[in-house]
């Protein structure tokens, strides 16, 4: 049984042709060589038709693949993830044309059997304290999805990232998101820093844009862990530029609230030199995840971390 497309999705697709007798195999080496394209020309209109053209050809090429698993082998552009419940398929990449990142992210529902769309031509910083339609949606690259329950109802934690392309500094986002058959949703009035009377929708992290900042989903512990920022060098009067130090924050689950603690405590697990043979390597490595960032493909290397008792 073929996907069905959200309403927006369909309105996209209804000035294009309908999609011919050709593999998906060939139609995905058609979108590599559109993403080869519009790295080499330099003529604005033409990076935005090709541009429509990838948003287009990858939602058809999802509506023909009879696979909730399919994850684009071919395209190192496109970021890849399916949410722990294996219920959302999300993929996520970005073109940067002159000074800007164009973001699409498409959201497969196994649950509903649809396709949603965002998409940001545009992108800027989302308010803190404001649910968001899809519609409006602000633009990044997400990289991890997980389900929670918010008022007795499943929603879903994202985590993404909102690079700067002439800035100083860099953005990550935890948001949540509630998807039904026709529309998504983005914000949740769950979250609770330290310092503020009032819930947030989500959580926005600045820091230095050559930085890596670590953000980590504990289903165990129902919580999540982050790096603690510090001001590391003053840019303007009281303006500072911010980056992880060594120890670590958390947003914990209690009474149906996400609520933020400092200085937590966290053991760090050092990587051991894997000494399985290179076959089983590469086809560990297929399966890992993939994040996008700046039209680059970025494997997550962040380490992982356990909770001491």
């Amino acid at each position: 049984m073929k996907t069905k497309l959200c309403i927006s999705a369909l309105l996209l697709l209804m000035s294009f042709v309908s999609i011919n007798a050709i593999s998906w195999e060939d139609r995905e080496l058609k979108v590599r060589d559109m993403f080869e394209e519009i790295k080499q020309t330099e003529d604005i209109a033409k990076k935005n038709k090709i541009a429509n053209a990838i948003q287009v050809e990858m939602i058809e090429i999802l509506m023909e693949v009879d696979s909730f698993e399919y994850d684009f082998p071919l395209l190192k552009n496109v970021g890849s993830v399916i949410s722990s419940d294996k219920m959302i398929h999300m993929y996520s990449y970005n073109i940067i044309i002159e000074d800007k990142i164009q973001y699409i992210t498409l959201f497969q529902n196994k649950e509903f059997n649809t396709i949603h769309i965002l998409a940001q031509g545009n992108a800027f910083l989302p308010a803190i304290n404001a649910a968001i339609p899809e519609n409006k949606w602000y633009g990044a690259l997400y990289y991890d999805i997980h389900p929670v329950e918010f008022r007795d109802k499943k929603v879903y934690m994202l985590f993404g990232l909102i690079p700067s392309v002439t800035g100083e500094t860099q953005h990550k986002v935890i948001d949540v998101m509630t998807i039904s058959k026709r529309q998504i949703k983005l914000g949740a009035s769950m979250f609770r820093l330290l310092g503020s009377r009032k819930n947030q929708y989500r959580v926005l992290f600045e820091f230095d844009k050559l930085a890596q900042m670590s953000i980590q989903y504990e289903k165990k512990k129902n919580r999540v862990v982050y790096n603690h920022l510090v001001p590391i060098r003053e840019i303007e009067k009281n303006k500072y530029v911010y980056a992880p130090d060594e120890s670590f924050d958390a947003l914990v689950l209690k009474n149906d609230l996400w609520t933020e603690q400092e200085n937590v405590k966290v053991k760090i697990k050092k990587e051991k030199v894997a000494k399985t043979p290179k076959a089983k390597k590469e086809k560990t490595d297929k399966k890992a995840k993939k994040d996008v960032i700046a039209d680059d493909i970025v494997e997550e290397t962040e380490e992982t971390e356990e909770t001491e008792e």
